[in-house]
């Protein structure tokens, strides 16, 4: 069990081709204040599962991240 798993949850019961959610949305769905490098470091975002365990989220649910505007919002993606 991951502390992301609320929003692969919450991304698993969207049904939209694109998702456009601000960080402060995300940080709702979790519950909790994402780290220092989600506001600063477009890499946090990646779809890379192998290094970013917050990755397994949107991509077990079928996205990938896009269009990263750090600090603001995050575009989602369905693949």
């Amino acid at each position: 069990m991951s502390k992301y798993d609320s929003l692969k949850q919450y991304l698993n019961n969207c049904q939209k081709e694109k998702l456009v959610l601000t960080v402060k949305q995300i940080e709702n769905i979790l519950g909790f204040k994402l780290p220092n490098t989600a506001y600063t470091k477009n890499a946090w975002w990646g779809n890379n599962d192998n290094k970013h365990v917050q990755a397994k989220s949107w991509l077990e649910s079928g996205y990938n991240t896009k269009d990263i505007r750090l600090g603001e919002s995050i575009t989602f993606i369905k693949i």
